[in-house]
């Protein structure tokens, strides 16, 4: 679609990969939280905050994995894929 991209990927292909990639940093990204540290700084029982952090993130990446499509589909219309 643009004469730059060398992989000569759609515009929605560009996105449900972007979205993928954002997925993956916030996966990476909650794995690098000390939650202990933080769980203690405000009194907070560390496992229950652990417990709270993995169900955010398993909230966060379930959303991410269809953002992708979702975004493609809002930004493409409901009639791209129709001929």
């Amino acid at each position: 679609m643009f004469a730059n991209d060398p992989g000569d990927e759609s515009f929605e292909e560009t996105l449900r990969s972007m979205a993928s990639e954002l997925g993956r940093y916030i996966e990476r990204s909650i794995d690098n939280v000390d939650v202990d540290e933080i769980a203690s700084s405000f009194g907070v029982d560390p496992s229950s905050a652990r417990e709270w952090v993995e169900h955010a993130g398993g909230w966060l990446s379930g959303h991410t994995e269809s953002l992708g499509e979702e975004f493609a589909r809002r930004v493409t219309g409901p009639s791209a894929g129709k001929k």
